[in-house]
């Protein structure tokens, strides 16, 4: 006979393969399970395995209703363990996918508050002991990326707090608090989109400690990729300021050198040459026009070269550096 273990992989595999009906499928799952326990079949007695997977479900749907459905379950887990339920005592991961389903369902400052306002009631039960109950990288990414989504003006200041709460814990000996490259790649797109002034100056300074910690301490947790790049590039092209368009060049060379190197994560996309596009078609002069005609003739001729990441794309010789 099935039991709870089995429904949480069950569960898993709908999420991890994006069904539509995965919500659903897990609610009635749970609910399955929940009703064969308290009829009796101790077989189906729910388990921490089976809450996270709902909470996953639930977060993964990428929505409001997803969002509601895991505080509810949350908070029926909580009620549960206060009746002496210990077999649905909350974990990090409880909270961590909460928080997420908050990122995820875009509501803006309210859901960017709501997901922050979980991760102070998880660092407060762990400071009070419960070391189930410890905040990880992944529940501060979490949150970084709640207000990411957030379009709030105060997004950039909001999330570098909460990488500064990670890095004292980090440094207080919280190995569990490290941030990553998500963290980081969060916080410069953060800065990215938020429009503010020096924003691009912010994230560029964010790539280069990027660099700096993986190219001269060869930390791969912080090892940035064609994604951080191509944030910083957009930064440029949407900043208006006067050597805009000269600053996301500089920003693609630096990309564009360690990929003929041989580092595939640093390809450069067609996003990457449209940001460029975009940097120059601000300016009207002689060099910009021609800056723009290389790269829009790049995009043309070599489209499957540059999706499908080919090396020889990109030469040696600069391809939109090149003089004519």
């Amino acid at each position: 006979c099935p039991d709870a273990t089995t429904y949480a992989y069950i569960v898993n595999i709908f999420t991890k393969a994006r069904a539509r009906e995965s919500a659903k499928v897990a609610t009635e799952f749970l609910k399955e399970v929940e009703e064969g326990y308290a009829a009796g079949d101790d077989n189906l007695r729910p388990t921490p395995l089976l809450y996270s997977a709902v909470l996953q479900a639930y977060a993964k749907s990428a929505s409001t209703e997803g969002a509601e459905l895991a505080e509810k379950l949350l908070q029926k887990t909580k009620d549960l363990y206060r009746q002496g339920k210990i077999y649905a005592k909350p974990t990090t991961l409880f909270y961590n996918a909460v928080m997420d389903s908050w990122a995820r369902a875009k509501q803006g400052k309210a859901g960017a508050l709501r997901a922050e306002e979980l991760l102070v009631e998880l660092e407060t039960r762990c400071q009070a002991g419960d070391s189930e109950l410890s905040p990880s990288t992944r529940s501060y990414n979490a949150v970084i990326l709640a207000w990411k989504t957030s379009n709030s003006t105060e997004a950039p200041q909001r999330a570098e707090a909460l990488l500064k709460r990670m890095n004292e814990r980090y440094g207080a000996g919280d190995k569990g608090c490290r941030p990553d490259k998500v963290t980081i790649n969060s916080i410069i797109s953060v800065w990215a989109n938020s429009g503010q002034p020096g924003a691009a100056q912010r994230a560029e300074a964010y790539l280069s400690f990027m660099e700096k910690m993986y190219y001269e301490t060869e930390d791969e947790s912080l090892k940035p990729d064609s994604i951080s790049y191509n944030y910083v590039i957009d930064a440029y092209a949407k900043s208006g300021l006067n050597d805009t368009a000269d600053r996301a060049e500089d920003v693609f060379n630096r990309m564009e050198v360690n990929f003929l190197a041989g580092d595939d994560d640093l390809r450069p996309t067609t996003i990457t040459l449209a940001s460029l596009t975009n940097a120059w078609s601000r300016l009207e002069d002689a060099e910009a026009k021609s800056k723009l005609k290389r790269i829009r003739d790049l995009i043309s001729e070599n489209r499957d070269a540059i999706l499908k990441g080919r090396r020889e794309t990109f030469d040696a010789g600069r391809i939109i550096n090149r003089e004519v």
